[in-house]
């Protein structure tokens, strides 16, 4: 993706990388602050429709994957909504819970604290199952959003020409350490 967001990258991403281990994957989710009209997706689907354009969604930075995310939440729901995007995390919370944005696109690291204490309510992730540390919250898919599977990864790469031997090992050793429960 970000060979297409550069005009000017001082690497190529897929030639002077070579791919170590995936760490892990996480969805997004889409949240609306607690006293939000919209109490599902096919709620705020609904609205987008009814009033087109008129729907402010929050993300953070343009061509992350949160954006990406939205962008696409708008292609296979059929939507026009504004995009507003903000240069990170707490001012697109702020702007959610003061009511400038009615939903926003987030990873849920960030905001686990304030999901966990009601301050933010999700209404969807992003990936096609449900994620493990929210089993109640529905998917996208299941409230209706046709062909949609969007989770965001950390992995570990090495420059192009590190010894095999090398990538081997550090993929094993954290393969190791991530079976661990600690």
């Amino acid at each position: 993706i970000s060979r297409s967001l550069f005009r000017n990258l001082p690497f190529d991403p897929l030639r002077d990388f070579a791919p170590i281990v995936t760490m892990g994957a996480f969805p997004i989710a889409v949240i609306v602050a607690p006293n939000s009209p919209f109490r599902d997706i096919r709620a705020l689907v609904a609205r987008a429709k009814a009033e087109p354009g008129r729907l402010n969604i929050g993300s953070i930075s343009r061509g992350s994957t949160q954006n990406l995310s939205l962008e696409l939440f708008k292609i296979r729901a059929d939507i026009r909504a504004e995009t507003v995007v903000f240069p990170a995390t707490p001012q697109l919370t702020t702007a959610m819970l003061r009511g400038d944005v009615d939903a926003a696109f987030e990873i849920t690291g960030p905001i686990a604290g304030q999901i966990a204490a009601g301050a933010i309510r999700v209404l969807a992730v992003t990936s096609a199952q449900r994620a493990a540390n929210m089993p109640d919250v529905p998917t996208l898919q299941e409230q209706g959003v046709p062909d949609y599977d969007v989770a965001s990864w950390n992995g570990l790469v090495a420059r192009t020409g590190t010894p095999m031997e090398a990538i081997v090992a550090i993929n094993r050793a954290v393969n190791e350490a991530l079976r661990t429960p600690d």
